[in-house]
């Protein structure tokens, strides 16, 4: 089964990843990666 996308998109940011390192977001200027170390 495969859902369709409803409505606009509302965000300019996606999150790619989550690891026990940080997060990884991305916009459409690029990939970039938060460790929590450094962003809690």
């Amino acid at each position: 089964m495969k859902s369709s996308a409803r409505g606009e998109i509302t965000s300019a940011v996606e999150v790619t990843n989550i690891s026990t390192h940080g997060i990884c977001l991305l916009s459409a200027t690029g990939e970039k990666s938060l460790s929590f170390d450094d962003f809690p």
